[in-house]
């Protein structure tokens, strides 16, 4: 008996250490190949943030490229240098921006989120608004400075705030606004009570770099974890920056579609359709009008763009409501035009769903997308001769 035990406990802890040896094995060879053969899509998968720091070099929030503001939560962190992309000392992506602004120039301000910014965009020089300040001066235009304004994840709270606090100052003569997308998340609350005015039914009163789940620290768990669809990655601004209320379920909804478990927990009972539906767009219209209206009251000539995307691509589209609440946002803009005789460039209506122009979601444009975008607009305020020599 003592020695069938003695054999037994043998093979159990020939067994252990086996699986120890092989799981330190395994994540020494995860941690290689995220840190060292990892594509930039890869790194941004599965890195942790600290990986993110080792390698850009800097200890400000989401791989570098936000830094926390007072009023806006983050802006885009002053003075970015990562490979193509760049942050001029305040914090727009593109040059440095002359303030006060020079006699004879004519200054044009793109407004949004990360499609203005030209998220999936590595170089700065390839994004939506650098390529329409390139497109205006080759037709003439030498006098035009365009801002890119864009920061990713903001809705049109923080775009109007952005424009009140920030882009007044530079003295814009034209500002466009395009965003239709991040409102949604602004209304994927629950319970209805929860949607308010001041969408702390979606955000959390402080935005601060949050801590890092135990899993983290496990290059092999947090790979399985993301894969699985049980955490986002450490790249994610919901997972990392983004600090939103309990009754906010859009990167709840983000991370059941990642991992494929989409719909469960609340999505069971209660589906995106539903919660659009119960939350309108009423603060959306609001702070649209705002802006409008503040940026006429200002001399500033206000151009309203639809949000184009595809719906060819899976993940939001293929999933009830979001496609209808993304046409009703759009909607809104037309409205908004019309109603205070505001400039509107349809891209929702003219850009190409082709995967030629897109990125992996249907969402954000390619490099290729900008510069069809850039080109669009470009003769959209040629034609209407709301651009000036």
């Amino acid at each position: 008996m003592r020695v069938w035990q003695s054999r037994f406990g043998r093979k159990v802890f020939l067994a252990l250490a086996t699986s120890i040896v092989t799981l330190g094995v395994l994540e020494v060879s995860a941690r290689i190949y995220v840190s060292k053969f990892a594509n930039r899509e890869q790194f941004s998968k599965y890195a942790s943030l600290d990986e993110y720091r080792a390698r850009i070099g800097t200890n400000v929030w989401w791989f570098g490229l936000l830094t926390p503001h007072r009023y806006l939560g983050y802006i885009g962190a002053p003075n970015l240098v990562d490979g193509q992309n760049r942050h001029n000392s305040l914090g727009f992506r593109g040059e440095e921006i002359t303030v006060p602004k020079p006699d004879g120039e004519f200054r044009i301000a793109c407004l949004g989120a990360s499609t203005t910014y030209s998220l999936f965009v590595p170089d700065y020089r390839r994004s939506y608004p650098a390529l329409l300040q390139t497109d205006l001066r080759s037709r003439g235009y030498s006098n035009v400075t365009v801002i890119n304004a864009g920061v990713p994840a903001w809705s049109t709270y923080e775009s109007l705030i952005n424009y009140l606090l920030r882009v007044q100052n530079l003295e814009p003569d034209l500002v466009i606004f395009k965003e239709a997308f991040a409102d949604l998340g602004c209304r994927l609350v629950w319970p209805p009570d929860a949607y308010k005015g001041d969408n702390s039914g979606c955000l959390a009163p402080q935005f601060a770099l949050r801590d890092m789940p135990f899993y983290n620290a496990s290059t092999l768990l947090r790979i399985l974890l993301v894969e699985s669809g049980y955490a986002l990655p450490a790249s994610t601004l919901g997972e990392s920056v983004y600090n939103h209320a309990d009754t906010a379920y859009f990167f709840e909804f983000a991370k059941q579609r990642w991992g494929g478990r989409f719909p469960s927990g609340i999505f069971k009972t209660v589906s995106v359709a539903d919660m659009l539906e119960a939350n309108p767009p009423v603060y959306y219209r609001r702070n649209i009008e705002n802006l409008v209206t503040s940026a006429k009251e200002d001399g500033v000539q206000p151009v309203l763009a639809t949000f184009p995307y595809s719906p060819k691509f899976g993940g939001y589209f293929d999933v009830e409501g979001f496609r209808t609440g993304l046409d009703e946002h759009n909607e809104i803009l037309r409205q908004i035009a019309e109603r205070f005789h505001v400039p509107m460039i349809d891209l929702a209506a003219s850009f190409p769903i082709d995967a030629t122009y897109w990125g992996f979601d249907g969402i954000h444009a390619n490099a290729e997308g900008t510069a069809l975008e850039a080109k669009l607009v470009a003769d959209f305020l040629v034609e209407r001769h709301l651009v000036r020599k």
